[in-house]
């Protein structure tokens, strides 16, 4: 009797298990993925930025005055450094 119990359970998490899934065809994105396609973003920003230098240095120079105001009303926060 208690094998028929445990196999009802164990189908009855299975079952639980497959409801959760998604679909096929449909996308769930996770959080890393999110972040990595918004990491993608920036750095092909960065990369048309680099090919204009003009205006890439006025946004170096534009995130390099935010990160000081930053630092001017917390002077305890942690430094971001812009990578070249």
């Amino acid at each position: 009797m208690s094998k028929f119990i445990f196999v009802f359970i164990l189908l009855i998490f299975i079952f639980i298990n497959l409801s959760s899934c998604s679909p096929p065809g449909q996308d769930n994105i996770t959080e890393e993925e999110a972040k990595r396609k918004m990491k993608e973003r920036k750095e092909e920003e960065l990369k048309k930025l680099r090919t204009n230098r003009e205006v890439y240095y006025a946004e170096v120079e534009k995130r390099g005055k935010e990160e000081r105001e930053k630092r001017a009303k917390n002077p305890y926060s942690p430094t971001i450094k812009i990578q070249d």
